[in-house]
């Protein structure tokens, strides 16, 4: 039985997201829950998707003006992340731009709460890593959508959709149909809260940040042309493959990072476009077998992307044990080497536990779902494997 004695005051529908209001409607509390899952966030009141880059995500969560929506979908395709989550009317040619059709409240009874107005539970309708342990959402006044190539997460009925997720080229889109979510009263709530916190795992694990625009703040884009800025990296990149100078080592990594792609690439036709987290549908009673099997396990508990940064690690440390004609087989041994050599990973603008990540992997088993790796750390190591090896070889 569910009591919802806790709420007190019928909900607000958040028209202030002040983080000074300890009130029903500040978002204090939905900020805390995201820092706790290790995700950076800024807040702003003028977002301009040219501006961004391809390792932010954006939540609309309170928007008052658009001044221009071009770019919000060049900024998916080249990897971004959108959430659309403000439910009103402002936001109506953004949802258009993306096929959505709206409606101005719930149509289906069936799970509105007697004796609170407005008050929805939206059951969990797939299983996604945003709808991992979550039962239901408890939803306020909530503006439910239809889309029809998103994947819906949670649902009043099959047309009335109130979380969506979907991928747009190497990007993501999640729709949110109620704001409320994020508002202390129903953050706090402990199926919302489980809600709250795997999607900040989820964008955490993806994305260097996230800009949530409120206050109610304004869109501001300027839109430069994805063939324009193709053309302009692929000119960059030849330029810079000629003067590059090749060794077998270097090769050795490129054969590593090329491992990488192929890896997602894969993973990408696998899962219908949804990089290692498409949804899986609820009540199949079949007991899936062979492949389909494989690619249920990579759906729910994820990919293991372990084996190429343990090929990384690999790579690193023969460079070191090369360099400094001493056997470099841990952490420890090759923060001592760089140190005896005068370097330090702060100064070449590597992360501090570098090394320690790199010996996790290699200590642990694929199974553990701890030291599983992000699409986006995976990045991020081989990065600055590139950087210490150039350095490296500097000093040779």
């Amino acid at each position: 039985m569910i009591t919802l004695s806790i709420l007190g005051p019928p909900p607000s529908h958040a028209e202030d997201f002040s983080l000074n209001d300890e009130r029903y409607n500040g978002i204090g509390r939905a900020l805390t829950i995201f820092e706790e899952e290790g995700l950076y966030f800024e807040l702003t009141e003028v977002v301009d998707f040219s501006e961004l880059d391809r390792e932010d995500a954006v939540l609309l969560l309170h928007v008052g003006a658009i001044r221009s929506a071009r770019g919000t979908i060049d900024f998916i395709e080249r990897g971004g992340a959108l959430l659309l989550a403000d439910e009103g009317d402002t936001l109506e040619e953004i949802y258009a731009r993306f096929g959505f059709t709206r409606q101005s409240g719930p149509l289906t009874r069936e799970f509105a709460l007697h004796g609170f107005d407005g008050v929805y539970l939206a059951p969990r309708y797939e299983r996604h890593s945003l709808s991992d342990g979550v039962d239901f959402l408890i939803t306020d006044h909530p503006r439910p959508f239809f889309h029809e190539s998103l994947s819906p997460l949670f649902t009043l009925a099959e047309d009335e959709i109130l979380v969506a997720v979907g991928r747009l080229g190497a990007g993501e889109l999640i729709a949110i149909g109620d704001s409320s979510l994020f508002i202390n009263q129903l953050a706090r709530l402990s199926e919302n809260d489980r809600f709250l916190r795997n999607l900040g795992r989820h964008l955490a694990g993806r994305y260097a940040r996230l800009l949530i625009v409120l206050g109610p703040g304004t869109i501001a884009s300027t839109d430069t042309p994805s063939s324009a800025r193709g053309l302009g990296n692929l000119r960059e990149g030849l330029l810079a493959i000629g003067a590059i100078e090749i060794d077998p080592l270097t090769l050795h990594l490129a054969s590593i990072v090329l491992l990488i792609g192929l890896t997602l690439m894969l993973g990408s036709k696998l899962h219908r476009g949804v990089l290692f987290q498409g949804p899986q549908r609820l009540g199949n009673p079949a007991a899936p077998t062979g492949i389909e099997w494989d690619i249920r396990t990579l759906e729910t508990r994820g990919a293991d992307l372990g084996a190429p940064i343990r090929a990384l690690r690999q790579v690193v440390y023969a460079a070191m044990t090369r360099r400094f004609a001493r056997r470099i087989a841990s952490a420890a041994e090759a923060k001592s080497a760089l140190a005896g050599a005068g370097l330090s990973l702060e100064k070449m603008g590597i992360e501090a536990r570098f090394f320690e990540r790199l010996d996790e992997f290699a200590l642990s088993s694929p199974s553990e779902a701890e030291v599983r790796a992000s699409r986006r750390e995976l990045v991020r190591f081989v990065r600055h494997a590139e950087v210490l090896l150039n350095r490296l070889e500097e000093r040779e």
